[in-house]
């Protein structure tokens, strides 16, 4: 009985990555704000409090100067109602309650990017 427990409850996290991908692909990539100015694709998801909580890591790719990676991680939590809000008529006949979504910036390229800065400046790349 626990193995169905938790084949439900992958089955749920990947329904919710799949649904929340989907809306930063098509309506959050179009925003006003972002279109044209950033790359915005999210990384990874992790569910917290029995899936109470998404933590969203959010890659940005800015293609406009004037803002940086913090300004559009902190635009998307400024808007996180309105996600909320699209995201739960997409999962409104899936599951019982819409998350609570927190917006963190994915610094993972960035580390790659010291590293190999670091490297080539020892001779090693």
């Amino acid at each position: 009985m626990k193995g169905d427990d938790s084949r439900l409850y992958d089955k749920k996290i990947s329904f919710i990555t799949k649904t929340l991908r989907n809306i930063f692909a098509t309506e959050i990539q179009n925003d006003d704000v972002i279109h044209g100015n950033a790359i915005v694709t999210i990384s990874n998801i992790f569910p917290l409090d029995g899936c109470k909580l998404l933590k969203v890591y959010v890659s940005v790719l800015t293609l406009n100067k004037n803002n940086d990676h913090s300004f559009y991680i902190d635009y998307l939590n400024q808007h996180k109602s309105a996600i909320r809000l699209t995201f739960g008529n997409k999962l409104a006949d899936k599951i019982r309650f819409v998350p609570d979504i927190q917006f963190y910036y994915d610094d993972t390229y960035d580390n790659i990017k010291k590293v190999k800065d670091i490297m080539s400046k020892i001779g090693t790349c």
